[in-house]
């Protein structure tokens, strides 16, 4: 059925020039008007195009407003305000790091001091972590999920103790604990105690 149909639309083409319909109709219209002498519809045998006429329109360069010099009193008034600003941000700052949850380890765990050299693997599932979190500090969680082929660039799910669900990606060269680690530094944690170990 197509070998008869492409058959007849190629002798079809050796005898009429299938071009001329588009020109004819307007179709193969130009960018810069060559060829609009070809347009003639049918049962119009004077008809022209008449390309439209598109203003030019110049952007207006923006007059700026002549505002008065600033004075001496207005000048010093804004570098106080600037100084204002730059202390009330350092306060923050200093603020934001105060209230940052330092180092702690939870009721009834203890810290595993050894890097896991086997890696992040499906076995952390259901292990306890604490996690330090930029401008927050540390939180206890543990692994819901194990991300295989590291979805997203994360390879674990954690839920802390307030419920909350988000994805980490657990980097053996991150593994560390207390206050002067950079955040995102982890370790983890196992239920019971060191007496009880050694015991």
């Amino acid at each position: 059925m197509m070998w008869w149909a492409g058959n007849g639309y190629a002798r079809m083409a050796k005898r009429v020039n299938l071009n001329r319909y588009f020109e004819k109709s307007g179709c193969l219209l130009s960018v810069n008007g060559v060829g609009d002498d070809r347009i003639t519809p049918e049962g119009l045998s004077s008809f022209t195009f008449e390309r439209p006429i598109i203003p030019v329109v110049l952007a207006e360069t923006p007059v700026q407003p002549h505002l008065p010099a600033a004075t001496h009193s207005e000048m010093q008034h804004a570098v106080q305000l600037e100084e204002l600003s730059e202390e009330e941000v350092d306060s923050e700052e200093d603020q934001d790091s105060d209230e940052a949850q330092k180092w702690f380890v939870p009721d009834g765990f203890y810290v595993v001091f050894d890097t896991p050299l086997a890696g992040v693997d499906n076995s952390f599932v259901g292990k306890h972590i604490m996690f330090k979190w930029n401008g927050v500090g540390w939180c206890h969680g543990w692994v819901q999920t194990f991300y295989p082929n590291h979805r997203r660039g994360y390879n674990v799910e954690v839920v802390y103790d307030d419920g909350d669900r988000r994805d980490h990606i657990l980097r053996l060269q991150d593994y560390g604990r207390g206050d002067t680690v950079e955040a995102g530094a982890w370790c983890l944690l196992k239920e019971g105690s060191i007496q009880s170990i050694e015991a």
